[in-house]
């Protein structure tokens, strides 16, 4: 619905303009919930990192409707969807080390290629591209890919369908079920995504601890 009433048909927009947009849209409504995040991290950086979009959409400048659709699936509804962003994959401000975004299943299979006992990263998934998938070496060694789900205001979790999920299936966000399982999840794959954002930020003076407030 926010698609086609600020950009109606059309397939694509340019990235500055559907940044300034979204965070307009989102700063109108009275129920979107705001991340605090830390002074020098911006609305459109966290999305520009969780979105996945083409190489040639980045290098011409644009996103494309087909690509805010599948946001929207991974992490919305619209109201939470900088929230749900942010809390997934910026723990503690910084953009997680273990999450690679748009990675093919056979590139995670062969990065995990010395099969290390709690070694994990976070894709996104392949063949349904509206989910997320946790990629770790179990304690037998074998390597495991495993469905994450979008539950929308309930959060993530392993089952497809909510009702059938019990408490240890559902979690707020997948940073919070990482956490939560240090114990099985022990190595995480750094990933250049991550090494990319620490470059970028490491550029910006004002970038710190996080504050209460900021972005509300």
């Amino acid at each position: 619905e926010y698609w086609r009433l600020r950009f109606g048909a059309a397939a694509e927009a340019p990235w500055g303009a559907f940044a300034e947009s979204l965070e307009a849209q989102l700063r109108r409504s009275s129920s979107t919930v705001w991340p605090v995040m830390p002074p020098g991290l911006t609305p459109e950086v966290v999305v520009r990192y969780v979105m996945a979009r083409s190489q040639g959409d980045v290098a011409r400048g644009v996103v494309t409707a087909g690509s805010f659709d599948v946001f929207l699936k991974r992490f919305g509804p619209l109201h939470l969807c900088l929230h749900k962003a942010y809390q997934n994959f910026f723990p503690e401000g910084r953009l997680a080390e273990w999450f690679h975004g748009a990675l093919s299943r056979a590139d995670s299979a062969r990065l995990m290629g010395d099969l290390r006992v709690g070694r994990f990263l976070v894709r996104y998934s392949e063949k349904e591209p509206r989910n997320l998938t946790l990629v770790y070496v179990s304690s037998a060694r074998q390597l495991k890919h495993v469905l994450v789900y979008n539950y929308g205001e309930l959060g993530y979790g392993l089952e497809a369908d909510p009702a059938r999920a019990g408490d240890a299936e559902r979690f707020e966000s997948i940073a919070a079920f990482v956490s939560q399982n240090d114990d099985r999840l022990a190595a995480p794959l750094p990933s250049n995504l991550a090494a990319e954002f620490a470059r970028v930020v490491a550029a910006v003076p004002s970038y710190g601890s996080p504050t209460p407030g900021v972005g509300a």
